[in-house]
């Protein structure tokens, strides 16, 4: 069976020109032509959109249903997180509060169960930025360990692991990543994923060797976010 995964940091819909367009990003996303896609930075109602509301827009607008993560809410009114996108019948199969210390934004990972013909489990992060906190690099390897314990221990396989991950390939926990899951970014290494020319961006599969990899790409630059979308072609 193959999939095509696709992976992108929505940036709240306000692009490189501080303009709020859900439209810009969700017919970047359809033109993406994926079966499966993971979002971050998305919101639902909050003040500064009130109207918005992006699983539900995204979705309509995809036909493909979509799953929500609350996370926080950065403004005590409406709420931020992740979410799936899926041609293919999905379930929430769990949320994982990430370590995050108090005072700062939580991070979580969502996890889903994609009722392919094959069905698979499609895991979406949003790992803290890269100094926004003295143990940032320690509670990102933390959270790669959480979630990788969580995937094994649950028999999660074979699973899809994709996020702005907010770390480039050189770092300990990007490393780590690679000794235990098989990393699709690999295929054209140090691609840039973000519009500061840092690769940030990851699409993963679990366990090593059980998925194989046909395609991987980056781009189209945008200025819908300042993230480049990535897509994956997957054989199972």
């Amino acid at each position: 069976m193959k999939v095509k995964i696709a992976e992108f940091n929505t940036a709240s819909t306000f692009g490189e020109d501080k303009k709020s367009d859900w439209l810009r990003s969700a017919k970047l996303l359809e033109e993406l032509h994926a079966d499966v896609i993971g979002c971050e930075e998305v919101t639902v109602h909050e003040d500064f959109v009130p109207d918005l509301d992006m699983p539900a827009l995204y979705g309509d607008y995809l036909k493909m249903p979509a799953i929500f993560g609350r996370a926080t809410s950065r403004d005590n009114v409406g709420d931020y997180g992740l979410m799936t996108l899926s041609k293919y019948p999905s379930k929430l199969v769990d949320k994982i509060d990430l370590p995050t210390p108090p005072g700062y934004e939580q991070r979580i990972c969502l996890i889903v169960k994609i009722e392919a013909e094959k069905p698979f489990y499609f895991l979406v992060a949003h790992f803290c930025t890269g100094t926004e906190y003295p143990d940032a690099q320690k509670n990102r390897m933390e959270a790669i360990r959480m979630i990788t314990e969580k995937v094994e221990k649950q028999h999660l396989t074979p699973a899809v692991f994709c996020g702005d991950f907010n770390a480039t390939p050189e770092t300990e926990e990007i490393q780590y990543l690679h000794s235990l899951w098989d990393v699709c970014n690999n295929f054209i290494p140090w691609t840039a994923t973000h519009h500061s020319g840092a690769t940030l961006d990851y699409i993963c599969t679990y366990p090593k060797g059980a998925v194989k990899l046909l395609d991987f790409r980056v781009g189209p630059w945008t200025n819908a976010s300042d993230h480049c979308p990535l897509t994956a072609e997957l054989e199972f």
